[in-house]
């Protein structure tokens, strides 16, 4: 109390007529610093660089593990059937335990979510958790139909190659791989280039992607660097930082040094269940594209659904774009001003899009020596951003910084992926990796 009342007097002896300017000042600088402090701590842990070894191999596939971390990289080879085999065969046991997990995990989430309204609800906890296990799968079902006339053929083929390999129901990996098509997913994105990053890489492009969904998730058991090596004349090289079982993308990079990135819209845009799903086009933009405006056209030429935002980089620089059922909207450097005041060369849309002050002063303090490393401890850490996971694409360096969340305790608590260590992946070494390169 007493300092309490010693900085009230000295107030007051300020607070004379020709201080008042210098009181105004303070008080107005004082604001806006309040306002953009951010509500994370520094992410302090060491960049995991150790080398990813080989773990197991079969004919078309490699999974490899990294000392120190829990994230796994899977290389497959071939043509879309055999590419599902590899992976069915690396992960059948994770595959066979994940999917009965993950229908329990879902039940119990929904219901527990009704008895926060509903209390009764509780004590019925067990006929309903089954009930709406079979009506999840029922709904999926439902918007497969929906879908199927727009998924293609290699989607199928590849799912039908892991059912084939792990025993596991096909229809399985359907629920899953249109799963997103129902969700809607609070993450950020970040593109920063030329004279924000000229102390690290001469300007070079580097792009942030943090995913926010359940953190307790047992899919996270399955979080991988996949990298997909396509036959000749089937597209890129390419990468997807995802979940083995879940054939589409929602973070991607390719061996043109284009990347992909989503955000749910925070924004009134349309949507529909029918048409291409969201994460297909995202995979198919690394698979086939090789610049932004490829990517573009593919998103035009698409029959969209989802309402989101996507985050499109390569060598040349960044754009947001609006994504929904009318003509997509393309932003760039000169032309995005909704989200945040206009920075030179960074673009960004936080997890809470009305937000943007944490980012904002990271930038600001950072501007012209922002490098991977302070993406991850400061600008996503103190952002809070990314529970699920993150991935921050080194365009000129051609490397990724990832974080998957911890594998959640028996009480389902777990550690975002914001605050877990990151890997540091050399994505071209990996492009370039034939089948030969590795142990038979």
């Amino acid at each position: 109390n007493t300092n309490f009342l010693g900085f009230q007097t000295n107030i007051r002896k300020m607070a004379s007529f020709k201080n008042l300017a210098l009181v105004c000042a303070v008080l107005l600088i004082a604001a806006p610093l309040a306002s953009a402090q951010c509500s994370g701590a520094k992410n302090t842990h060491p960049i995991n660089t150790n080398e990813p070894k080989v773990a197991k191999s079969t004919k078309n596939g490699v999974m490899m593990t990294i000392d120190g971390s829990i994230t796994r990289i899977l290389h497959l080879y071939g043509t879309p059937e055999e590419m599902g085999e590899a992976a069915g065969e690396l992960y059948k046991e994770d595959l066979e335990e994940f999917f009965p997990a993950f229908w329990s995990w879902v039940s119990n989430y929904l219901v527990n979510l009704a008895a926060e309204y509903v209390p009764i609800v509780k004590y019925f906890s067990k006929p309903l958790n089954s009930f709406v296990q079979a009506l999840s799968r029922n709904l999926l079902d439902f918007q497969w139909w929906l879908s199927e006339d727009y998924i293609a053929q290699y989607y199928k083929d590849e799912m039908k190659g892991m059912a084939t390999a792990s025993g596991v129901d096909e229809r399985q990996f359907i629920r899953i791989g249109i799963l997103p098509e129902t969700l809607k997913m609070a993450c950020s994105t970040l593109g920063a280039w030329g004279p924000a990053t000229k102390e690290w890489s001469d300007g070079g492009l580097l792009h942030i992607r943090a995913l926010e969904w359940a953190l307790n998730s047992p899919i996270n058991k399955l979080a991988t660097f996949i990298v997909y090596h396509p036959e000749e004349g089937n597209g890129n090289t390419f990468a997807v930082w995802s979940w083995v079982g879940f054939v589409g993308a929602v973070t991607g990079f390719s061996s043109a040094n284009l990347g992909i990135s989503e955000k749910m819209s925070g924004y009134d845009g349309t949507y529909t269940r029918i048409g291409h799903p969201t994460t297909m086009v995202m995979r198919d933009v690394v698979n086939f594209d090789t610049t932004r405006e490829e990517a573009v056209r593919r998103l035009y030429a698409a029959k969209r659904t989802n309402c989101v935002w996507l985050g499109l980089g390569d060598d040349t620089g960044f754009n947001l774009v609006k994504y929904h059922t009318e003509d997509p909207e393309v932003y760039d450097n000169s032309n995005f001003t909704d989200y945040h005041p206009p920075i030179d060369h960074v673009m960004y849309i936080s997890r809470d899009a009305g937000h943007y002050q944490c980012y904002e002063s990271n930038i600001k303090k950072y501007y012209g020596k922002i490098t991977p490393a302070l993406l991850a401890s400061d600008f996503v850490a103190m952002e809070k951003t990314g529970p699920t996971h993150v991935a921050i694409f080194d365009y000129a360096n051609k490397k990724a910084l990832l974080a998957a969340a911890g594998i959640a305790d028996a009480q389902g608590n777990s550690i975002p992926a914001y605050e877990m260590p990151y890997v540091q992946v050399d994505m071209a070494a990996h492009f370039a990796k034939k089948r030969e390169d590795f142990p038979q």
